[in-house]
């Protein structure tokens, strides 16, 4: 009886072991986000879907006009960085990030487009300068999702900005496309909000998937020489970005 009780105990004893150890952290794979702090770099590659931007033509005499039917195309980003990391959930970096060219396009008319209207049309592109600070939420089985913020300063390139004048009546006077305002760069105040999630691929390497929505700022071209200009209001990014963080030990 007495040995019966001893295999009894012993066996309950390697089962609550073998059920620790399968609770134990180890489980859930490399643990890049759980180890100490120290410094990494970043690399990002993401798409960037402009918001609508609302736009106004600046005539002479300080005249309004209105742009309608905006839109920005997509387009590609590219980013680095170097961070550091304070502790298992609070870590901070500076990157530099830099958005391809891509096609902004509106129509304005002062005849309400009952004599014709002029198609704007420009190049649009932008580079940011952020720093950036973060909170990781934990760690299950090397997936570490996270939260952040960023302010920066963010730099708007407005080229090749040409206008047509497309006619429904003899009392407007049509052209081809034509180059008209300045070739212009605006900088200014950014922010950003990010959340997201590393997976862990080694002890020192991770993979970033994430979403950011990034504000530029407003953005505006110099006046041409009958004093016409362009202005944007505030220019919003949504982005989805992958990169990697390589940590230092």
């Amino acid at each position: 009886m007495r040995r019966t009780a001893a295999i009894a105990a012993a066996s309950l004893t390697m089962t609550a072991s073998a059920f620790a150890a399968d609770l134990s952290p180890s489980s859930y794979g490399p643990a890049v986000e759980a180890a100490a702090g120290g410094w990494y770099l970043r690399g990002d590659i993401g798409y960037a879907m402009p918001i609508r931007s609302s736009g106004e033509g600046v005539l002479p005499g300080g005249v309004i006009r209105s742009f309608e039917n905006e839109r920005f195309g997509k387009s590609m980003t590219l980013g680095a960085g170097v961070g550091y990391k304070f502790n298992s959930w609070l870590r901070a970096d500076i990157t530099a990030e830099w958005r391809k060219s891509a096609n902004y396009y509106a129509t304005n008319s002062g005849s309400n487009y009952v004599n014709g209207f002029s198609a704007e049309d420009a190049r649009f592109s932008t580079r940011a300068f952020m720093a950036n600070g973060y909170i990781d939420l934990g760690s299950w089985s090397g997936f570490t999702p996270y939260i952040g913020a960023g302010v920066g300063i963010g730099a708007k390139d407005i080229r090749n900005w040409t206008t047509q004048v497309v006619c429904f009546t003899a009392l407007c006077a049509p052209s081809a496309p034509t180059l008209t305002l300045p070739n212009s760069t605006k900088t200014g105040f950014a922010w950003a909000l990010m959340a997201g999630t590393a997976i862990a691929l080694s002890d020192q390497l991770a993979l970033d998937i994430g979403y950011r929505f990034l504000n530029l700022g407003p953005a505006e071209t110099k006046t041409d020489a009958f004093g016409v200009s362009a202005k944007l209001a505030n220019v919003k990014v949504n982005e989805i970005r992958v990169g990697l963080r390589y940590m230092f030990r």
